[in-house]
C-alpha cells in the first residue's frame, strides 16, 4: 500500500460486533475500507482518560505493519477524536504490542 492508499482509506464507524470478552469493552468500532470499497480491517478503540487502546484485525496480508500503524494514526486523528497523547496498538496481525505517541497533532 502506497502512502496515497493510506491517505484514501475511509472509515466506517460501526456497531459493536462482540468478538469476545476484551471486546465488551471498546467505546468505538470502525470498519476500514480501500478506496475501492474492500474491508481491509476492523479496529476497536478503548478510551480511558491518560491512555487509548486500539485492537486492530487486519484483512490485508500484502500491508506493512507501518502502513496499519499509518492507517490507525490517521483513525485517532480524524475520524475518533482522540484526545491523548499516547495510544497502545494491539495488532492481531502478529500479536504485538506498541505505543502510539503524538507529536505535532500525528501519532508515530
Amino acid at each position: 500500500m502506497s502512502t496515497l492508499e493510506v491517505e484514501r482509506a475511509q472509515f466506517r464507524r460501526v456497531s459493536p460486533s462482540i468478538i469476545d470478552p476484551v471486546s465488551k469493552r471498546a467505546t468505538q468500532f470502525w470498519d476500514i475500507v480501500s478506496e475501492g470499497g474492500v474491508a481491509i480491517g476492523h479496529a476497536e478503540i478503548f478510551e480511558k482518560p491518560d491512555q487509548w487502546g486500539v485492537r486492530l484485525f487486519d484483512r490485508a496480508p500484502h500491508l506493512d505493519e507501518s502502513d496499519l500503524v499509518r492507517v490507525v494514526a490517521k483513525l485517532l486523528v480524524w475520524h475518533a477524536g482522540c484526545s491523548v497523547e499516547t495510544v497502545e496498538l494491539w495488532l492481531a496481525r502478529s500479536k504485538t504490542r506498541q505505543v502510539m505517541v503524538r507529536v505535532t497533532g500525528d501519532y508515530v
